[in-house]
């Protein structure tokens, strides 16, 4: 019996570097590649981008279909004011809607609200509400900016996406209108094959591993909190016999000299032989150092849905995170929380895990059940994401 399937075009309005935002760039990677997974695809993403978007980045997206416009050229800040006024104005942006209408775009999704008088379905995603939790992060121009984005999201958006409950429950502070217009898609990450995992050989080699070690794969920006690792390790360093290992973008671009303070208390407190910052490695390489490490940590003050505690999960490792709301949601079943400003808690749970012996059959027993559960979760997300948009379509 023959199945009609008819395509769906959704359009993702990618216009960023990607290289400037990894964990929104693996995002939407994933994103794309669970929706191959789907039994009767139907879902056929497009990248609408403009003419900055290089070789480079085309390739990252490889197999999904790239268009690209003038109308949304990231370097001009006179279009992006023009494109507001036209849907403040006009409740949508003319030039935009002919566009995605010649090219077949049924839907724009995570990426942009398209306006309240628009024909085409628009559904933006919030990843966190920062702003919340740590305001003195941000100017007061970045504070009105947000407030602005989300309130234009509440009027033009047809629907709004969060990744988690604590995010929707973030918005409700903000903004009940817009609240009322949320879609929970809790995401699950890229995997790679247990198989294609890089050996502890390898990685040995590659980067020096000397001893047991943690593994701490996260950008270096303020708010991941990197600072209470260092305090920690400050506080119990005459009494371990392992390494903190970690891994991301050293450029935050609100706090652009964070990275230096952290390389200086890092020299000041003599921190060298305890913590290694080994910069931005492949994402095979990041997978491979979460097998083989004693436990992974996320010591962030906010998220919306941890990439770091989701992979984990996938493979099954132990995981030292914050006592947030988020990573409480997550539940990672081998989670371990510290108080998200207490380095003496952490330190002491640093030291007790690093004390426990490893037994490396339920290892192996623990990384081939989480991975196999973490199959069949990512096809289900695409599975959801698929329904909705049949539903909100009819």
């Amino acid at each position: 019996e023959l199945t009609l399937v008819i395509m769906i075009n959704v359009g993702f309005i990618i216009n960023y570097r990607l290289s400037g935002w990894l964990g929104v760039s693996n995002y939407y990677k994933n994103f794309f590649n669970s929706l191959k997974t789907v039994k009767n695809q139907s879902i056929k993403p497009i990248i609408i981008t403009d003419y900055h978007f290089t070789s480079e980045e085309k390739l990252f997206f490889k197999e999904i279909k790239i268009i690209q416009t003038k109308l949304v050229d990231r370097s001009s800040r006179l279009k992006k004011i023009i494109n507001n006024l036209l849907i403040n104005i006009f409740g949508r942006n003319i030039f935009l809607d002919k566009f995605l209408r010649k090219n077949n775009i049924n839907i724009v999704s995570h990426t942009s609200y398209l306006g309240r008088k628009s024909d085409i379905v628009s559904l933006k995603w919030f990843p966190d509400f920062q702003e919340i939790h740590l305001p003195e992060l941000f100017s007061s121009k970045q504070l009105l900016a947000r407030s602005y984005d989300i309130k234009m999201a509440q009027r033009h958006s047809t629907k709004i996406i969060v990744s988690s409950i604590s995010v929707k429950n973030d918005l409700k502070k903000i903004n009940d209108k817009a609240h009322k217009k949320v879609l929970i898609f809790k995401h699950v990450n890229e995997i790679i094959k247990l198989q294609k995992l890089k050996s502890f050989d390898y990685l040995k080699k590659k980067y020096s591993l000397k001893k047991k070690y943690f593994f701490l794969p996260n950008h270096f920006w303020k708010h991941k909190n990197h600072i209470i690792v260092l305090k920690a390790l400050n506080y119990i360093k005459n009494k371990i016999d392992f390494e903190i290992i970690s891994c991301g973008n050293n450029t935050d671009y609100r706090f652009p000299n964070h990275f230096k303070y952290l390389k200086n208390y890092i020299k000041e407190n003599e921190l060298e032989n305890y913590f290694r910052i080994l910069g931005v490695v492949p994402f095979e390489d990041v997978l491979s150092l979460m097998k083989y490490s004693i436990c992974i940590i996320n010591p962030s003050l906010c998220e919306g849905w941890s990439n770091t505690v989701d992979q984990s999960n996938c493979y099954g490792r132990k995981i030292l995170l914050s006592d947030i709301d988020v990573h409480k949601e997550q539940k990672p079943y081998r989670g371990v929380y510290f108080k998200k400003h207490d380095h003496k808690d952490l330190g002491l749970k640093l030291i007790g895990i690093s004390s426990l012996k490893i037994n490396k059959e339920k290892e192996k027993k623990y990384i081939l059940k989480a991975y196999n559960e973490s199959i069949k979760k990512r096809k289900k997300y695409a599975e959801n994401y698929q329904n909705f948009i049949i539903k909100i379509l009819n």
